[in-house]
């Protein structure tokens, strides 16, 4: 079994400060139910509850309401980050929104667990998605999925956070997962395209997989997401038709995206694009790369800016550190 996620009104937020407008977020929540996009990630829940209606952002799920439907069999998940969400707060599932991710880092990943425990507590299908899980090293990796059989949350998501896995390193994990991941819990994808490979990345885990565990992979319309972007839910969709017997229909995803998403995009631009590119081969978090660009540096200097920021800052963004390796690199030009 094989399941896409949507995570356009989440994830593509971070282009637009995930302000869609409410009209347009009605109409791309509609164009992913016709096109039989299985799960729908509606959002972030936040404690910012001061947040506009016309925001992807939620303090509660009784704010989703308006947009569960349940057309095609759709079903709808929200995204919580363990530092900016309480989830003491969340309200006992009641059949709206069935999934609720749970995001944390390496440094809170005892706190996103006990998030977690919370959250399937109250009834809902949790998913866990560690940022940044292609980077933890084999026995971080095993401590992990020993707390997560320990757990057993509906999903298990691997997090390519800097966009930097490679197919033999992909297959690698597959192989860990295989081994050390309790049978009944479900595999996610969440890749991105700082190497142009998120396709080809989500097929080949397809072909590793068989059919002997389900699979829930992210996309979004166009890739739409934080730059470079995620995997494109047209070519998943189109792949899955042909060779998994899938039914998608690509052709209300088109439209939705003539009529809002490529609006976006020429005002915000995301794609492959080789700052990033250079930011995922260093593994080094994204938004060094996006303070280069903002700062005016031409390729030379961000291929040069990247390689002084020291192996263990790169993890995690800090702009002291950025700020620092900026001085450091203007000094030497």
């Amino acid at each position: 079994m094989i399941k896409l996620l949507d995570c356009t009104l989440r994830d593509g937020g971070h282009i637009i400060d995930c302000h869609f407008g409410e009209e347009k977020i009605k109409r791309i929540v509609d164009a992913l139910e016709c096109g039989g996009c299985d799960i729908i990630e509606l959002g972030f829940l936040r404690d910012d509850v001061a947040r506009s209606e016309d925001d992807s952002v939620y303090a509660n799920i009784e704010q989703t309401e308006r947009y569960c439907s349940d057309k095609n069999g759709a079903e709808y998940a929200l995204m919580v980050q363990r530092d900016q969400y309480d989830v003491r707060r969340l309200e006992e599932f009641d059949g709206r929104v069935e999934h609720i991710r749970v995001s944390f880092h390496t440094y809170d990943k005892k706190e996103g667990m006990e998030c977690a425990r919370i959250v399937k507590e109250k009834g809902y299908k949790v998913h866990i998605n560690p940022i940044n899980f292609s980077g933890y090293n084999t026995d971080e990796k095993k401590c992990l999925l020993e707390q997560i059989n320990e757990l057993n949350p509906y999903t298990f998501t691997i997090v390519d956070t800097f966009g930097s896995l490679l197919m033999w390193q992909l297959k690698y994990i597959y192989q860990l997962i295989e081994n050390n991941l309790e049978k009944g819990i479900h595999v996610g994808l969440h890749f991105h395209e700082n190497l142009a490979s998120s396709f080809a990345l989500a097929q080949f885990y397809v072909m590793l997989n068989e059919g002997r565990r389900p699979l829930s992979i992210d996309c979004s319309i166009d890739g739409m997401g934080k730059i470079p972007g995620n995997l494109p839910i047209e070519l998943i969709m189109d792949f899955l038709n042909k060779y998994e017997g899938k039914s998608y229909n690509v052709t209300s995803l088109a439209q939705i995206n003539e009529m809002f998403i490529r609006r976006i995009k020429e005002k915000s631009p995301w794609g492959y694009s080789l700052p990033y590119a250079l930011s995922a081969q260093r593994n080094t978090h994204r938004s060094y790369a996006a303070y280069a660009v903002r700062v005016g540096m031409n390729l030379w200097g961000i291929l040069n800016f990247l390689e002084s920021i020291p192996e263990k800052e790169r993890p995690l963004w800090n702009e002291t550190v950025a700020k620092k390796a900026y001085e450091s690199f203007m000094l030497r030009s």
